[in-house]
């Protein structure tokens, strides 16, 4: 489940693809050393690890002991009696040299270093020029083997930089022993071998990881638009300015579908409004007219179905009200709005049986805010726990210090999955509960006035914790 998420993300993406370029990279580090053996001259490839070898000694203070102890050389001189090679290098009056095997035939070239670009004309020499004060020359020699035997290759070099002379040179490499050592070889082989690739690598990287950078950057912002998308809120919509060019097209359409959103929604809340306000004056008269009735069971009946019409039609009105607000009055301090809802529901709630108890943990908190709509959010939640409370059963309101209201009840607790559904409009659960499913949606719609929020959760042993989360003023 978890490599999906990974798959359908943006990032996980190229995280993935990275890792797996970085992994092939990794592969052709150490693949290609292994196979250098069959994709070019062994012999060459060997001649390659003795140069390193004997070059890499020569950066110790004891260039005998680092020869004697390289395995290359060992493995080398193993399979190859006629092997023989000389190190020198300087550094100003300080020279450092070593030598195996019979004495070396080029030796005194180094004395001639000044002359090297004049040097092996016609042998095979190669000769090349750095910066200023820089030079480096190699050369290969074919000589008479000893005793009448077969030629050798003698190979030699030179090089000067940084005010260091380095002259290297061997001589009877017959045998290729590449296999055997690669597996020992030093790091430095395998960087000489593929640090192009690595290189390559490292560039992909890091350009997909500044891509990527940059992708977020340029959408976090509209990220942030998109979540602050309320319906009715008179939103800006979403920047589409600085985005890459495959997310233009997208931002663009969801930008016309909110219009379209906003427009029907507006045109929703207006006939609810009208509705609403329309049916005022039918039930007023509704009402007069009822009092001229005589005195009737059905009468009764009648007058609670109009105060309970009247009761939707001004909780509909508060409702829409309340979502076409854009701008708080004032501050309020919710320890004393929260004091006098009680206030106000106490003799109700003792008609019921049910009692109400008040704790603070600060005197005072104020936020920015209306003080009546606030009450209204405090009331609407005690009613609603009264309505879900036995006789003999108590209330238990609290305000927490970092400024939150608690309404406890002793009910049933809310249903499993239900926790959302009952904050919206017309939303009764149970079904055949009193009331029109409004008190709830109403809390929801303040609390988003005041940038704060309602949430609920069931209690450790019973009942229900309603509670509305403000800010600081």
């Amino acid at each position: 489940m978890k490599s999906r998420r990974l798959l359908r993300s943006l990032s996980g993406r190229i995280a993935l693809l990275s890792l797996v370029f970085v992994a092939l990279s990794l592969a052709w580090l150490v693949v290609v050393p292994i196979w250098n053996g069959p994709l070019e001259d062994p012999r060459v490839a060997t001649e390659g690890l003795v140069r390193a070898a004997l070059y890499d000694a020569l950066q110790t203070e004891d260039v005998a002991a680092a020869l004697d102890q390289s395995v290359v050389l060992r493995e080398v001189a193993a399979a190859n009696p006629r092997l023989r090679y000389y190190a020198w290098q300087a550094i100003g009056e300080r020279v450092r040299e070593a030598s195996f095997g019979a004495a070396p035939t080029r030796a005194a070239m180094v004395r001639a270093s000044d002359l090297f670009t004049d040097v092996g004309a016609g042998v095979g020499a190669g000769v090349g020029a750095g910066g200023a004060g820089e030079s480096f020359w190699r050369a290969t020699f074919q000589e008479p083997g000893a005793d009448g035997g077969p030629p050798l290759t003698n190979r030699v070099s030179y090089e000067f930089s940084n005010g260091k002379k380095t002259y290297l040179e061997f001589a009877g490499v017959d045998a290729a022993v590449t296999p055997k050592l690669i597996a020992r070889a030093k790091p430095i082989v395998y960087w000489w071998a593929s640090e192009n690739v690595l290189a390559s690598a490292a560039g992909v990287l890091l350009i997909a990881l500044l891509v990527l950078a940059s992708a977020v950057r340029s959408l976090r912002g509209l990220t942030k638009a998109a979540q602050s998308f309320q319906a009715g809120a008179g939103r800006e919509p979403l920047p589409e300015r600085g985005l890459p060019s495959e997310v233009a097209p997208l931002v663009h359409a969801v930008n016309d579908m909110v219009v379209r959103v906003e427009a029907a929604y507006e045109s929703q809340e207006l006939f609810l409004a009208t509705a609403a306000h329309e049916l005022r004056t039918p039930l007023a008269i509704l009402r007069t007219r009822l009092e001229d009735l005589r005195e009737a069971p059905a009468k009764a009946a009648l007058r609670k179905d109009v105060q309970r019409l009247a009761k939707l039609v001004n909780e509909l009105l508060t409702l829409l009200s309340i979502r076409s607000r854009r701008e708080l009055p004032d501050t309020v301090d919710i320890v004393a709005t929260t004091r006098e809802a009680i206030a106000e529901r106490v003799p109700l709630a003792l008609c019921e049986g049910v009692e109400m108890e008040l704790a603070s943990d600060v005197p005072a908190f104020r936020v920015e805010g209306d003080a009546e709509l606030v009450k209204v959010a405090v009331v609407n939640l005690l009613d609603n726990a009264v309505s879900f409370s036995a006789s003999g059963d108590v209330l238990r309101v609290q305000v927490t210090g970092d400024g939150c209201v608690q309404v406890r009840d002793s009910g049933p607790g809310i249903p499993p999955g239900q926790a959302e559904r009952i904050f919206e409009p017309f939303a009764k659960i149970p079904p055949n509960r009193r009331g029109h499913g409004l008190g709830l949606a109403i809390v929801k719609a303040i609390m988003g006035l005041h940038r704060g929020r309602v949430s609920v959760a069931n209690g450790a042993d019973r009942g229900a914790i309603f509670t509305l989360h403000f800010g600081p003023a």
